[in-house]
């Protein structure tokens, strides 16, 4: 009973998103009797007939409607078993498909099979097949409704592959991606571990520490199978706000620095990753669940900007400066995605990315610039390398 009910529901819920105009017109033939009466069935018949309509998949032709246009033809449907008979009855009705089967009876054991055949092709579509022990009553309320919503739920299947609808994305071969999350790169860490030290020198002027980077991702994808996916795309990092501040004791805090005060300073970082990689379905749940990994080498471009002001000897002094790098990285992932509506998605990924370090060493430092900052804002060297977590939207077309 428990598994009738979720059968039923199931059905209800497919047949509550499944457009009017969709719905398979089919007759049922009478089923062949072996072991009972031919009026229980009839009877049985009759019920089969409205479980399937009842699944809201099926316009079902009556029976009184279907007798009246074969007695019209002169022909006699009782006796008809065979594929070739139901497909000649299908044609005479004008339906697109027409259930056949039979109902039979040893000791007291029930068996029942039915076949969903296509007229047109003449195939048989889906089978369901049933053996009960019991009482006939018990047969019509519950292994009638059962096989009724194993046929509709097949029906389903392959109306919705027709339509392209959830169950099926089969023949989408491109898929467009779009990330958005955060880069945790190994360079924060080292520039704030500066920061701290300049701190724990005994100077009273703080420093902000650097922010972690908003991470976006557009990123193209290849079905190549239902488990290999070819990617190419573009990772942007930034920080979230620029690091800028303004150190107006100086004079007093750094003394042989006589001729410099009011020094202000303006440094930021951006990252532009371009790649080409793999990803591989390595657990797939159910139809809208899928657990995958990956792998992907490319280029990272970097550029550095730096700004900064300040007076010597009362009189204003202001560089700005961007230099551009670029190194070899090499990233693997994971992630989860679970299909929404369609052929939209939305998952999680974390992604390891290794790259070789930047040579910052070309950046020289102005004369007469407090010596205690060169770490900072003069950095030998960066490293890209860190961990990104991302926010996954995708559509597959």
């Amino acid at each position: 009973m428990k598994k009738n009910i979720i059968l039923w529901l199931l059905t209800f819920m497919i047949s509550g998103l499944t457009a009017q105009d969709n719905k398979k017109v089919i007759a049922v033939l009478d089923l062949d009797p072996t072991g009972i009466t031919a009026s229980d069935a009839q009877f049985l018949s009759d019920r089969l007939r409205t479980e399937l309509f009842e699944t809201g998949v099926f316009t079902v032709v009556e029976r009184e409607k279907m007798n009246e246009i074969l007695t019209e033809q002169g022909f006699q449907s009782s006796g008809c078993t065979s594929v070739d008979c139901a497909v000649e009855i299908g044609r005479l009705l004008n339906v697109q498909q027409i259930v056949a089967g039979n109902i039979g009876k040893i000791d007291e054991l029930f068996s029942i099979g039915l076949r969903l055949i296509d007229i047109q092709s003449g195939a048989i579509v889906k089978t369901a097949t049933r053996d009960y022990e019991g009482k006939l009553s018990d047969v019509l309320v519950e292994v009638i409704p059962e096989v009724a919503e194993i046929l509709a739920v097949k029906e389903f299947e392959l109306m919705e592959s027709a339509v392209d609808t959830t169950a099926s994305i089969s023949g989408k071969n491109f898929a467009a991606v779009l990330k958005y999350g955060w880069a945790f790169l190994t360079y924060v860490d080292d520039l704030n571990n500066e920061i701290d030290k300049f701190a724990a020198s005994g100077n009273e002027v703080r420093l902000e520490n650097f922010t972690d980077h908003l991470a976006f991702t557009i990123e193209g994808k290849y079905i190549i199978s239902d488990d290999w996916h070819l990617k190419i795309g573009i990772t942007l990092e930034n920080m979230r706000s620029s690091w800028l501040n303004e150190f107006n004791r100086f004079q007093s805090e750094i003394p042989e620095i006589k001729n410099l005060t009011d020094i202000s300073l303006e440094r930021k970082f951006s990252f532009a990753h371009i790649y080409l990689g793999m990803d591989y379905i390595i657990w797939q749940l159910n139809a809208e669940q899928e657990w995958y990994v990956g792998a992907d080498i490319g280029n990272i471009a970097m550029e550095s900007y730096l700004r900064y002001a300040y007076k010597q000897d009362l009189s204003p002094m202001m560089e700005e400066s961007i230099s551009e790098y670029s190194t070899f990285a090499l990233r693997l992932s994971a992630g989860f995605k679970y299909r929404l509506i369609n052929a939209f998605y939305l998952g999680l990924e974390i992604t390891a990315q290794a790259a070789s370090k930047f040579d910052l060493s070309s950046e020289k430092m102005p004369e007469n610039f407090p010596v205690e900052l060169e770490p900072v804002v003069f950095p030998k060297e960066i490293s890209a390398s860190g961990i990104l977590f991302q926010i996954t939207g995708a559509y597959r077309f």
